[in-house]
C-alpha cells in the first residue's frame, strides 16, 4: 500500500516535467519566429534596401526576400552579395574613384608589328631585250640611287649591231634615191626605215641614242641599257662579264618614297579588320612620331606558319627616315560605334567571372557580376549588369574587393571593420529605404 502513493507521485512529476518541455519548445519556435520576423525584407540585388514588410524593390523593382537571421545554418537560403561601406576618410585613403556609366564613341586598337615594304606598282624590272654578254657595269651593288635614263651597264650584241646596220643601210637608200623616183619607191624605203627604227626602239633603244646613231653613221658594238626610272637599285641579277638571254632579269629598281606598310594581324583580330580603316604606325626607336594610314588590302589566306594574315596598309606621307625593310608598330582603329561603356580599370576579373563595385551611396559599395565586350579606347562595352547613369568604382577598386573577400559582410571596413573616421564617429550605416 505504501508503493501506490509512491508510484503516483513519480507519474505526477513526469508529467510536470515534459509539460515544462513542450512549453520550452515553443517559446523557442515563436522566438525564433520573432527573429526572422524582426529582420525584415530586403532585395537580393540591392541589399541596402530594408523594409519591415513584403514589396518591391524602389530601385530595380524586383521582389523583395525575407532577411535570415538565424545564423550560419541559414545562409544557404539567401546568397546575400559582397559589399563594403566605407566613410569619407576611409574613401580617401584608399584612394576610391568613381566613373559614370554612359554611351559613348569607342574605338577598338588592333595592336600588331609590320614592315615597310616597297609599294609593287612603283617597282621596274630592267630586263634584256636581247641576248648578249654585259661588258661594263655602271651599278655594280644593291642599294644605289639611279636616275632615270641613267646607264647601268653597256651590252654587246650580234643581233644589235646587225639591227644598227640595217637602220644605217636604210637611210643611207631612202637618200641615195634620185628626185625622179616614183612615190611608190619612196614610200617603200620610208617604210625599211620606219620599220628599222621601230625594232631598235623595241629592243630598248632610246631615241636619243638613235639619234647619235643617225648623226654619226657609225655602229656601236656595245649599248648603254638605261634605268626606266629613278629610285634606289633593289636587286642585281648580272655582273660585269656575264652572258645574258633575251627576256633575262638584270635590275629591279624601287622607290623610296612609295612604300606600304605590311602588317601581320592574327587569326582572333582579322575578323575586326575591313578595307579603308584608320591606321597609325610608328618606328620602334621613336614611338613620338606617328604616321597615318589605311587599309587598302587584306590577304585572302591565311600564313600557317605565323596564324596570321597579311594586311596592306597605304600610309598618307612618310619622312625620309622611313626605310623599306624597317619594322614598325601597327594600330589599327575599329569603329564600335555609340555603346553603353563602363572604364577598363572598373571591371575587376576575379578568374572565374567580371565583377564592378556599384556605388549605392553614403559610402555603400556593392560587388555586381557583368558581362562585357572587348576592350576599346580603354572601356568595355557593357552587354548585361549595368544600365546608364549608375555610379562604378574607377580608381581602387582591387583594395575594396581585396578587403570585402578578408573580411566579407557589409560590416567591413577598409583598414579594419572597427575603424572610426577623423571625427571619432563609427561608420555611417547603410541607406535604408522604408516602404
Amino acid at each position: 500500500m505504501k508503493r501506490i502513493p509512491k508510484i503516483i507521485f513519480i507519474g505526477v512529476v513526469l508529467i510536470a516535467a515534459l509539460s515544462i518541455s513542450v512549453i520550452s519548445c515553443k517559446s523557442d519556435s515563436v522566438a525564433e519566429e520573432g527573429s526572422d520576423a524582426d529582420a525584415g525584407w530586403t532585395c537580393g540585388m540591392h541589399p541596402q534596401v530594408r523594409s519591415d514588410k513584403p514589396g518591391d524593390c524602389p530601385i530595380c523593382g524586383m521582389d523583395l526576400i525575407p532577411v535570415k537571421s538565424g545564423g550560419a545554418e541559414h545562409s544557404h537560403d539567401v546568397e546575400a552579395p559582397r559589399m563594403i561601406q566605407l566613410s569619407a576618410n576611409q574613401i580617401n585613403l584608399a584612394g576610391v574613384g568613381t566613373a559614370t556609366v554612359e554611351r559613348r564613341e569607342i574605338n577598338r586598337i588592333i595592336k600588331t608589328t609590320g614592315t615597310v615594304v616597297f609599294d609593287e606598282r612603283a617597282l621596274a624590272t630592267v630586263s634584256a631585250r636581247f641576248g648578249g654578254r654585259i661588258e661594263r657595269l655602271y651599278v655594280n651593288f644593291q642599294g644605289a640611287v639611279v636616275n632615270a635614263g641613267s646607264a647601268l651597264a653597256e651590252i654587246y650584241s650580234p643581233e644589235l649591231t646587225a639591227a644598227q646596220q640595217e637602220y644605217l643601210s636604210a637611210l643611207t637608200s631612202l637618200d641615195a634615191l634620185p628626185a625622179q623616183t616614183s612615190e611608190q619607191i619612196v614610200a617603200n624605203a620610208r617604210a625599211l626605215v620606219n620599220a628599222s627604227k621601230e625594232r631598235l626602239r623595241l629592243w630598248g633603244i632610246t631615241d636619243a641614242q638613235i639619234a647619235e646613231l643617225e648623226r654619226t653613221g657609225s655602229v656601236r658594238y656595245t649599248m648603254a641599257i638605261v634605268a626606266p626610272q629613278s629610285g634606289t637599285v633593289t636587286r642585281q641579277h648580272v655582273v660585269q662579264g656575264e652572258y645574258v638571254k633575251t627576256g633575262q632579269p638584270l635590275f629591279e629598281i624601287g622607290n623610296p618614297h612609295r612604300v606600304w606598310i605590311q602588317a601581320a594581324v592574327y587569326e582572333q583580330d582579322i575578323s575586326s579588320v575591313k578595307l579603308g580603316q584608320h591606321a597609325v604606325f610608328s618606328l620602334p626607336g621613336d614611338p613620338s612620331q606617328r604616321y597615318e594610314g589605311k587599309v587598302t588590302f587584306i590577304a585572302p589566306v591565311l600564313d600557317e606558319a605565323t596564324r596570321s594574315v597579311k594586311v596592306r596598309i597605304q600610309p598618307k606621307s612618310i619622312s625620309s627616315s622611313i626605310k623599306p625593310g624597317m619594322y614598325v608598330d601597327v594600330d589599327i582603329h575599329q569603329p564600335v560605334g555609340e555603346v553603353l561603356a563602363v572604364p577598363r580599370d572598373a571591371v575587376i576579373d576575379t578568374g572565374e567571372e567580371l565583377i564592378v563595385y556599384v556605388d549605392a551611396g553614403d559610402g555603400m559599395f556593392i560587388a555586381r557580376k557583368v558581362e562585357v565586350g572587348p576592350s576599346a579606347d580603354g572601356y568595355y562595352p557593357v552587354i548585361s549588369g549595368l544600365a546608364k547613369g549608375e555610379k562604378v568604382v574607377a580608381r581602387g577598386g582591387f583594395l575594396i574587393d581585396s578587403e570585402t573577400r578578408i573580411t566579407g559582410g557589409s560590416s567591413a571596413l577598409y583598414g579594419g571593420a572597427s575603424e572610426v573616421d577623423a571625427g571619432g564617429g563609427e561608420a555611417p550605416p547603410a541607406h535604408i529605404h522604408q516602404h
